[in-house]
């Protein structure tokens, strides 16, 4: 399974990279601390995860979310947040998430998630 975590806190993103190694069969692991090249996530080479962080510009996040739902590209989506307003989090379901991932209370899940996601891999072949 490839995954790219975008976020901020360079920090934050080597913890869960370290712990999620340790749990979960990755094939490969990226982080960067921005995205403003949508094309790369949903581009032919795309990672079958991604981390996308709320920060402080949601709506920037929901357009990428938007991007990737429309390039029609197979990528399961957690956004993870610190501190969010239920409305921004709508926002970000509608716009595709598939899952908000409160990074305080949360963090745990997300192992979890691309366990089962790497299960469903297997199983379909994909």
């Amino acid at each position: 399974m490839d995954l790219l975590i975008v976020d901020r806190s360079e920090l934050f993103s080597q913890r869960l990279i370290e712990l999620l190694m340790e749990q979960v069969p990755l094939v490969s692991c990226k982080a960067v601390t921005g995205c403003d090249d949508v094309g790369k996530v949903t581009g032919e080479r795309h990672p079958d995860v991604v981390l996308l962080e709320l920060s402080l510009f949601p709506q920037r996040t929901i357009g990428i979310l938007q991007q990737i739902r429309e390039a029609g590209v197979p990528i399961l989506v957690m956004v993870t947040f610190i501190v969010a307003d239920a409305y921004t989090l709508e926002q970000c379901r509608e716009a595709g998430a598939h899952y908000l991932i409160d990074k305080y209370a949360d963090f745990e899940k997300i192992a979890e998630i691309l366990k089962d996601e790497g299960n469903r891999q297997s199983k379909t072949g994909i």
